[in-house]
């Protein structure tokens, strides 16, 4: 299901002209703080900071460069 939902955001962000690209990634990333920030888990912010988000870059780069 998550692989729908993936595909179907991709699909509607390649539509969007450049602009409207760097909102909606504005947008995404504001409900990913918010989602981060709201929860009762055990994320910790500085562990997100220095390892998830450097890490998720890293896969981004290379997916990037894989495809």
């Amino acid at each position: 299901m998550i692989e729908t939902v993936v595909i179907a955001v991709i699909r509607q962000a390649a539509l969007l002209t450049k602009p409207q690209q760097e909102e909606f990634a504005d947008k995404v990333a504001e409900a990913l703080a918010a989602l981060v920030k709201g929860t009762r888990s055990e994320i910790d912010n500085e562990l997100l900071r220095h390892v998830g988000l450097p890490v998720a870059g890293k896969v981004l780069a290379r997916l990037q460069a894989l495809i």
